[in-house]
C-alpha cells in the first residue's frame, strides 16, 4: 500500500486541499520515505501568501488505506483522521 501511495504521489504536480477560509495549492513537490513517515514537502500559495518549505507528514502506522477517485481526489484514510488532497498531474 505504501508503495503505491509513493507512486500516486510522485506522479502529481500540484497537491490542494480545502480549509475553512481557502483552498491552499502545494507545488514543486518533493516526496520524503524513511521508516515511519511519508513527507510531501513543497511550496503552498494561499490567497493571501506563498509559504516555502511547508510539509504534509503522514504517519505510516495510522495509515489505514487511501483512495484516489477518478477525478484525482486523494482520500487518506488514517486512524485518527481523513484528509482529502486534490492531485494534478
Amino acid at each position: 500500500m505504501i508503495k503505491n501511495l509513493l507512486n500516486v504521489l510522485r506522479k502529481t504536480s500540484f497537491i490542494s486541499w480545502v480549509t475553512n477560509d481557502d483552498v491552499p495549492t502545494m507545488y514543486n513537490i518533493k516526496i520524503q520515505d524513511n521508516d515511519n513517515f511519508i513527507t510531501i514537502k513543497g511550496d503552498v500559495e494561499t490567497e493571501f501568501d506563498v509559504v516555502h518549505n511547508y510539509k504534509i507528514k503522514i504517519k505510516k502506522n495510522n495509515l489505514i488505506k487511501f483512495n484516489k477517485s477518478l477525478d484525482d481526489v486523494l482520500t487518506l484514510i488514517c486512524k485518527n483522521y481523513n484528509k482529502e488532497l486534490i492531485l494534478s498531474y
